[in-house]
């Protein structure tokens, strides 16, 4: 059965991108453009297996939101991505729960391999790329 996937960021070109290579890879990939929609998604009782979360986002941001959908479904793997390369969000991040923290631009393979193993309940931990 495919993963279901729900990328989260603002930035919608590369959000599509992004979802369109993920489905090419077998998943199941819905887009929200910001934390407040990736809440309610989730508060709705959408089906969703692994929520990639943009950082930095116009409203609430990824950690931000990662601790309000660990609230409701404790059980989700949540990656964040960020093009900033915070590395003080990355620990505050996994603290709150996130199975991984991927640095902008991150490689397709890379970040379906992350997917692959949040989905599994498995931690990436942090990963820089160039």
């Amino acid at each position: 059965m495919a993963i279901k996937v729900l990328l989260v960021d603002d930035e919608k070109e590369l959000a599509a991108q992004i979802a369109e290579r993920l489905t090419l890879r077998g998943m199941n990939v819905e887009t929200a453009w910001d934390g407040e929609t990736a809440i309610e998604f989730v508060e709705q009782g959408h089906a969703v297996d692994v929520i990639v979360l943009d950082v930095l986002m116009p409203g609430i941001n990824g950690v931000d939101a990662l601790k309000a959908i660990k609230r409701i479904k404790p059980d989700v793997g949540v990656i964040l991505l960020t093009g900033y390369g915070d590395i003080e969000a990355g620990r505050r991040g996994i603290a709150a729960g996130a199975a991984a923290y991927l640095i902008k631009p991150t490689g397709i393979d890379s970040l379906a391999k992350a997917i692959h193993a949040a989905h599994d309940g498995e931690s990436e931990a942090v990963e820089q790329e160039t």
